[in-house]
């Protein structure tokens, strides 16, 4: 078969290969982004899904050990802390496709009813050392890009 044949052939095969190939990229670029998707979507979803117990649990065994509680304390901690995390959970639930400005400040309430009735149970030094730990909390997160100043506009 002479040379100019030959490059006749083989010009007429690659482009069916180079076809396949694209067509296989563009398979596997579609599932990728679908896994993504439903990745983000699971992730989104079980960051909603959390159990009151748990979270009493862990809240209370974190303020037990850093502010050394009584047991009466820990006991009555775990109370309030379930008792509001029920609440946090039932509010959530009720707003779950409501606006974020009503969440907010329907978790903000209970969050301050909260802090009331713990600081009842709290000795004043107790409630120095929590309130403390919060604002260093508060520092150590910020507040997730919320309140940022915008640069000014230069005209």
């Amino acid at each position: 078969m002479p040379v100019s044949q030959q490059l006749k052939a083989s010009s007429q095969k690659q482009p069916q290969s180079f076809d396949m190939k694209i067509f296989l990229k563009s398979i596997l670029m579609t599932l990728l982004i679908v896994a993504g998707f439903t990745t983000m979507q699971a992730q989104k979803q079980a960051k909603h899904d959390f159990d009151p117990a748990k979270k009493a649990a862990h809240k209370t065994a974190m303020m037990t050990e850093k502010l050394s509680l009584s047991e009466s304390q820990a006991t009555k901690v775990k109370d309030i802390n379930l008792k509001y995390a029920q609440k946090m959970k039932a509010a959530h639930d009720a707003n779950a496709d409501g606006d974020k400005a009503k969440k907010h400040e329907a978790s903000k309430g209970l969050r301050t009813e909260q802090m009331n009735e713990l600081r009842q149970v709290l000795t004043a030094e107790q409630w120095n050392a929590w309130e403390q730990m919060k604002k260093e909390r508060k520092g150590k997160h910020g507040r997730k890009g919320k309140g940022k100043v915008k640069p000014e506009k230069a005209y």
